[in-house]
C-alpha cells in the first residue's frame, strides 16, 4: 500500500494538499494515524496539540451511568488525564489520555489500548 507521500510524488497534482480532510485536520492541530496487523488487529491514533483541554472535558462530563470512566496510566504525571471505556476481558476499546498540554485518542481492536497509550507516554518521557 502507498503512503500519502508516495502517492503524492507518483501524481502529478497542482499543489501539495492531498486531501482536503488530511490538511484541515492537520491545520487545526490533530494528527491521525493507524497501524494494521492482518485483519483482525488494528489501532487508531489520534494527536491533539495543544488540546489537553479536551480530556479535562470528558473527565468532568462522566456520569455514573457513563460508558467511559476514569483511568490511570502509568507514566502520566500532574493533572495529566485518561477516561476510557475499557474494561477487563475486552481486547478492544477507546481511550482519551493528555500528554502534557496535548491530548491523544487511541482506538484499538483486539489490542490493549492502555498498553498503547503507556507505551507513548514512556517513549514521549
Amino acid at each position: 500500500m502507498a503512503t500519502v507521500g508516495e502517492y503524492a510524488d507518483a501524481v502529478d497534482l497542482s499543489s501539495d494538499i492531498v486531501s482536503l480532510k488530511s490538511v484541515a485536520l492537520e491545520d487545526a492541530g490533530f494528527v491521525t494515524c493507524s497501524a494494521e496487523a492482518g485483519f483482525d488487529a488494528r489501532a487508531s491514533f489520534v494527536l491533539a496539540l495543544d488540546n489537553a483541554s479536551i480530556v479535562d472535558r470528558v473527565a468532568a462530563g462522566l456520569g455514573p451511568k457513563s460508558a467511559e470512566h476514569l483511568d490511570t496510566l502509568d507514566g502520566q504525571t500532574g493533572s495529566e488525564k485518561a477516561v476510557s471505556n475499557c474494561v477487563d476481558g475486552r481486547p478492544g476499546c477507546d481511550l482519551w489520555f493528555s500528554l502534557g498540554v496535548d491530548a491523544i485518542y487511541v482506538s484499538s481492536i483486539s489490542s490493549d489500548s492502555k498498553a498503547v497509550a503507556e507505551a507513548i507516554l514512556a517513549q514521549a518521557r
